[in-house]
């Protein structure tokens, strides 16, 4: 199970149980500062660890609220509102006791999706791309297949099994999965071969993926984040536009090289 703690006041990981063990043996996390991983209900100083909570998370119900306390899902109406976060009534007293100390901070999770708002919604964004690409490379999956022949009746084989993968990554990139992000960066790594257009748009690509705010979005503890600011919504970057222009130009082409492309009488 992956750890992440907070350095110079970003956080960092996740990393393996091995490197996390080594990293306290070196001091470089030290008791004070603060870890979390998958079943811990929120971020602690190492040095409580031994008393944090190691349960697996409870799956997120559609329409309820996790408390930034205890990590529970509750309906809307039984928690109640703190700065960015959710507090049911059985953690409220907590909460409330923290506040009055000032060791609750309750702007994170909105700071952390302020942050990474804009990658996030460029990521989702991708969604966009990667069905218009597949609704043509179906179409000329059933121009390739009505020929007849062999050679082009694989590749358009070929072509099906392409935009069956872009339909299941665009499904999981939608949902910020993490298997999403490996199997986009398998199909943008391809893509780098359609020189100019397709190795600028899968560049793009690559970069919101593979990049520090792309791990980031696509880590568990982010999934968390999003769901303590359901009030926070994401706008399609301007770049994306753009990228979604290019590609149905590229579009219309292909649609326009398929219409005229000569048709080769079948051999007797």
């Amino acid at each position: 199970m992956d750890w992440y703690y907070v350095a110079n006041n970003e956080r960092q990981g996740p990393i393996p149980q091995a490197e996390f063990d080594r990293l306290t043996q070196q001091g470089v996390i030290s008791p004070t500062t603060l870890v979390w991983r998958e079943g811990m209900a929120e971020w602690q100083p190492y040095v409580q660890l031994s008393s944090s909570v190691a349960s697996p998370p409870p799956p997120v119900v559609p329409g309820a609220l996790v408390c930034s306390q205890c990590g529970q899902y509750f309906a809307p109406d039984d928690v109640i509102k703190l700065g960015a976060g959710y507090v049911c009534a059985a953690c409220k007293p907590i909460a409330t006791q923290k506040l009055r100390e000032g060791v609750l901070d309750l702007n994170s999770s909105e700071r952390i999706r302020k942050e990474h708002l804009n990658h996030e919604a460029s990521v989702k964004s991708i969604v966009l791309l990667y069905f218009l690409s597949a609704a043509f490379l179906l179409l000329a999956c059933v121009v390739l297949l009505a020929t007849g022949d062999a050679i082009t009746a694989v590749t358009g084989v070929i072509f099906l099994c392409f935009s069956a993968g872009m339909i299941w990554s665009g499904v999981g990139l939608r949902k910020l999965k993490p298997w999403a992000r490996i199997a986009s960066g398998i199909i943008s790594g391809l893509g780098l071969l359609g020189f100019p257009l397709g190795t600028l748009i899968n560049g793009y690509i690559l970069y919101l993926l593979l990049s520090k705010k792309g791990a980031t979005v696509f880590s568990p503890d982010y999934q968390r984040v999003i769901a303590e600011t359901p009030e926070i919504k994401y706008r399609t970057s301007v770049v994306v536009w753009v990228l979604v222009g290019l590609v149905l130009l590229l579009l219309g082409l292909g649609m326009i090289g398929l219409y005229f492309a000569p048709h080769h009488p079948r051999r007797l």
